[in-house]
């Protein structure tokens, strides 16, 4: 595979796995990187 596309598949498997719609829980992508 190319490197995009593995960084690609990464980055999607990461937002997938800490996009927490709770707002109690410590989060690993900022609130206002989310409202970008």
């Amino acid at each position: 595979m190319g490197v995009r596309q593995v960084a690609s598949i990464h980055f999607k498997n990461f937002v997938a796995k800490n996009w927490s719609p709770d707002s109690d829980t410590q989060q690993k992508i900022l609130q206002s990187d989310k409202d970008l």
